[in-house]
């Protein structure tokens, strides 16, 4: 936006626009063609993974490859430090799953830190290896590793799909040598198992992206693609050598950090073990026949323990803050929103195939249409239909914590137009909910003041010793011309008449200075573009469900339902639902369609929409304040 061009770049911004990369969206073979041929750069630029072609030079890719078959030589021979060395081991080698390995500075076996088994230091080669990353940009000065893993792949050979080990910091960066082979990226793969070895033309369940390593290439891997998604290398076509840059955490000075993202990805892959324990679905056998019941106790005890370790590390984080260690318990929040890149930045291979191709599967659950004369109109602009109070303000306020547990951080497209701000700035959190956006204001080095309607998700953020207010977004307390810049993230879509979301826009940008910018983000149509909630809305005013789980084992969900309605100011809609054994309660919502949510700025003519996209099943929109009305 052009507001934030007039202010100075943060070094960090000045890093990320220095590398040059290629984007490339290209659409899939099989099955997945029609959905990667709609998907929009916004598809693929939000999971932290970034592809720099030729981070290395030929002179360099050509000593190291030298270098790394020398160095097997020794190891064959038994002549290599400790286990510096390690052949394919045997029980994998039938299946060609593995690849020979060499390992400096940090030892691992089957993705486990061993820290009391030698491996040689990192050698001068590699120093040089991280040097050339940091002059191309794909590392920062103060980002250089100290391990290095050298994974040398012959034909045919291939790793399955699995998430790097926690106690290693985030980012870290692969180099690809000697041929351009392909990554699949994705949530609870399903590759085959037993004898069977995965097929590079098959689109398992699970894959979301494949992205084309060319030789030479480095792929920096943070945020959500090195925590949340899985990658795995397809067999391989021709010889390949990869090496794999990291820094281990301190124990002893990074403790709570190593915990905190251990609890983070342990949450991931119990999810992603729970779905290939329940069966494969990836038509080369019969699905493994699981009771529904068993089903049902699977996915309580997995969503238990994904909101008992969620709950665990904000209560560590909130006794830090009580024993006046701030700077302790951020570090501890940061290590659990750690930064995406802005983008999955993709390339194009020497042969010009393409770098990525997107796998999107279609929403599986539909929301209905709001019934004739359900949206009623309120006297006055300002005045909150009832619609909203029951369907929206009173639903969050009786699943807070439950939503909590479920949004621990930011989304990567509002960190990267966060991190786009200087720091020392005044944002409001227009909407703020649990105040997941917050961290990532503060870690910038900004202040933010956030406020909701919801009285139960602004005591979540009050515990977490956030600076927040109860308010409706449609009429704000705060004066004019205050902030720096806003946010108004998933309000706009709980709005129920056109007056009312024209007030809402107008409100969040009568609060920021002239000059400042907001951005906004409202659910879309159209999620087959690349939505990521599941849903699939038949209209554009609905209602969407909200499964309100029994925490209390033994307590009938009807039980349940008498109970939450007798809490002061809850909603009178709520419905027992015997199978998944919660309280379901109705969200409204009118979804957005392409073009919808600028126009809402047309009769603003002291506001500039000055970017438009969609990202992740969300229509944007980025908003500069050109003067006051």
């Amino acid at each position: 936006a052009r507001g934030v061009a007039r202010r100075s770049t943060p070094r960090r911004a000045r890093e990320r626009r220095n590398r040059t990369t290629t984007r490339a969206v290209d659409a899939m073979t099989a099955s997945g063609a029609s959905a990667a041929a709609r998907a929009t750069r916004a598809d693929v630029e939000t999971i932290g993974a970034e592809v720099f072609r030729d981070a290395v030079d030929d002179g360099l890719h050509d000593a190291v490859c030298a270098w790394v078959a020398e160095e097997l030589e020794r190891g064959r021979r038994g002549e290599l430090e400790g286990k510096t060395h390690a052949p394919v081991p045997p029980k994998w080698a039938r299946r060609d799953q593995s690849r020979e390995m060499l390992q400096y500075g940090t030892y691992t076996h089957s993705n486990r830190v061993d820290a009391e088994t030698r491996v040689a230091a990192m050698p001068a080669i590699f120093e040089d290896v991280l040097d050339a990353l940091v002059a191309r940009g794909v590392i920062g000065k103060d980002e250089k590793m100290d391990s290095c893993t050298v994974n040398v792949y012959g034909k045919g050979q291939w790793i399955p799909p699995h998430i790097d080990n926690p106690t290693f910091a985030r980012p870290f960066v692969t180099v690809s040598l000697a041929s351009a082979q392909t990554m699949t990226m994705g949530r609870g793969m399903l590759w085959p198992s037993g004898d069977e070895k995965p097929d590079p033309g098959v689109v398992y369940e699970g894959e979301e992206f494949r992205v084309v390593l060319p030789a030479k290439s480095a792929v920096r891997m943070e945020g959500r693609a090195a925590d949340e998604y899985e990658h795995a290398i397809p067999p391989v076509s021709e010889d390949r050598i990869s090496l794999t840059f990291r820094r281990r955490m301190a124990a002893n000075t990074e403790g709570d950090a190593i915990a905190a993202q251990m609890a983070m990805t342990e949450q991931f892959r119990a999810m992603y073990r729970e779905k290939r324990a329940v069966g494969r679905d990836d038509s080369l056998k019969e699905p493994k026949e699981v009771s529904e019941e068993q089903r049902r106790r699977e996915s309580i005890a997995a969503e238990r323990a994904a909101i008992k370790a969620a709950r665990e590390e904000r209560k560590k984080a909130k006794q830090l803050r009580k024993e006046g260690k701030r700077s302790d318990a951020l570090e501890m929040e940061e290590a659990t929103r750690k930064n995406p890149s802005p983008s999955v930045k993709t390339s194009v291979s020497n042969a010009g195939t393409t770098a990525t191709e997107l796998v999107k599967k279609p929403p599986k659950r539909a929301c209905a249409v709001v019934p004739e004369n359900f949206i009623d109109a309120a006297e006055k602009v300002t005045a909150m239909p009832e619609v909203e109070r029951e369907h929206v303000q009173k639903v969050y306020d009786i699943v807070a914590q439950q939503w909590h547990g479920t949004r621990y951080r930011a989304w990567t497209g509002v960190e990267a137009f966060v991190r786009k701000q200087p720091p020392g700035l005044l944002a409001a959190d227009v909407g703020c909910g649990n105040g997941k956006n917050i961290p990532e204001i503060v870690k910038g080095g900004g202040f933010a003041l956030g406020s909701d309607f919801s009285r139960g998700l602004i005591e979540i953020c009050r515990d977490s010793g956030y600076e927040v207010m109860v308010a409706d977004a449609v009429i704000l307390p705060y004066r004019s011309d205050v902030f720096d810049y806003a946010l108004n993230i998933a309000v706009l879509h709980h709005i129920s008449s056109p007056e009312r979301r024209v007030e809402l826009v107008k409100e969040t940008m009568r609060i920021v200075k002239v000059g400042g910018v907001a951005l906004f983000y409202a659910w879309a149509l159209e999620q087959e573009q690349g939505g990521v909630s599941g849903h699939q809305f038949e209209g554009q005013d609905v209602l969407v469900p909200f499964h309100n789980k029994i925490k209390v084992k033994g307590v009938a969900p009807e039980d349940e339902r008498e109970r939450q309605s007798r809490v002061s100011g809850a909603p009178t809609h709520g419905e027992a639902d015997r199978e998944k054994r919660s309280v379901v309660y109705q969200r409204y919502c009118h979804v957005y369609t392409e073009g919808e949510l600028p126009k809402l700025f047309e009769n603003l003519p002291w506001c500039e929409v000055t970017a438009a996209y969609y990202d992740h099943g969300n229509w944007c929109v980025e908003v500069l304040k050109t003067s006051r009305p």
